[in-house]
Parts: structure tokens; C-alpha cells; sequence
């Protein structure tokens, strides 16, 4: 599952620079994840989250993070136009519509 999602962060911005911090890997200005004991945590700006509420609804999900359980929980699309607009957002461009 993580291999999914780091695929989606480097399609969505191929040089994204890969950290680690606090146990989780990190895109500075795009997004974070952690494994977890049950599932697998995408971090993404609240701001940008809330604007796909909607179409995130049957997602466990917080006020900032996505939690997948299993690889074909990821709605792919939705996650790639999320991770689209916070790059967007961090680099100053218009939103992206959810």
C-alpha cells in the first residue's frame, strides 16, 4: 500500500524530495505517510482535504489524514487530484476543483 501511494506522490510531482521525519516518510509541501499497526496513513493539508470531503466520505479519514486498511480501499483518481491541488496550493498556483 505505502508503494502505492509513494507512487501516486511521484507521478503527481516526480521531484519530490523523500524525508523522514517523526517515524513517517515525508514530501515536504505535498504529503505524508505512515504505516501504522492496522493501516496506512496519507497526511495531506486540511484545507485541501476538506475540499474532497465528499467524494472521500466511505474513506476512514481525519481532519488531515486518509487511513487505508487494504490496497483496494485507495480511490487512486481522488487521491492524485488531492495531491495535485496541495501541490498546487504550496506552490502558490489556483486550486485544482475537487
Amino acid at each position: 500500500m505505502i508503494d502505492t501511494l509513494r507512487g501516486l506522490i511521484t507521478q503527481v510531482d516526480p521531484e519530490a524530495e523523500e524525508t523522514m521525519a517523526y517515524g513517517m516518510l515525508g514530501y515536504p509541501g505535498l504529503a505524508s505517510l505512515a504505516a501504522q499497526k492496522g493501516y496506512v496513513a496519507l497526511y495531506v493539508d486540511p484545507e485541501v482535504l476538506s475540499r474532497f470531503g465528499e467524494q472521500l466520505r466511505a474513506i476512514d479519514h481525519g481532519r488531515s489524514c486518509l487511513r487505508f486498511r487494504w490496497p483496494d480501499q485507495i480511490p487512486i483518481e481522488t487521491v492524485r487530484a488531492m495531491l495535485t491541488a496541495r501541490l498546487q496550493k504550496s506552490r502558490g498556483l489556483a486550486p485544482v476543483e475537487a
